[in-house]
């Protein structure tokens, strides 16, 4: 049974350019695997539940020193340029929306905003700048990961013709 929220809702914002084409992104972003973790040097383990064209739901479960955290996720897929989380567990409930714009033929900006109440199981929600610091963390690596991507799927094509 899930944990029941507690408290007021905080609402978190995040912005961080990308080094790809906005199409190349929302694919390669939402394209939930299971190995998703060691692209951004995160501790979590993932396993993808269900997928279809416009949705996905998985889980997380990672330790950390007080213990374990879970969560599972269900991502409504709204191409080209966004997607949506609704993901509980055990230390929060959030509603996510997560937006591209593209800054030119190779560089996109991805916003993500979180809707965020916590668990009574853990009741304090982070605050701005160490969620903040948690997500450029693991943006960073997801994005040097996806720039590394593209650019082989760059010399791929480039090979192909």
């Amino acid at each position: 049974m899930p944990t029941p929220s507690l408290g007021p809702e905080r609402v978190y914002r995040f912005t961080i350019d990308l080094a790809a084409p906005i199409e190349f992104v929302f694919r390669w972003a939402t394209d939930y695997r299971a190995n998703d973790a060691s692209r951004s040097h995160q501790g979590f383990e993932r396993r993808v539940l269900e997928r279809d064209q416009s949705r996905v739901v998985f889980e997380d479960l990672e330790r950390q020193p007080g213990g374990w955290v879970w969560r599972r996720s269900a991502v409504v897929l709204r191409p080209p340029d966004r997607w949506h989380s609704h993901s509980q567990g055990s230390h929060r409930f959030a509603e996510v929306d997560y937006r591209l714009a593209r800054l030119g033929p190779e560089r996109t900006r991805l916003t993500i905003t979180m809707h965020r109440r916590a668990t009574a199981a853990h009741p304090k929600h982070p605050t701005a700048a160490a969620f903040e610091a948690d997500l450029r963390h693991a943006w960073t690596g997801y994005g040097r990961a996806l720039a590394r991507d593209y650019r082989a799927a760059q010399g791929r094509r480039r090979r192909s013709r």
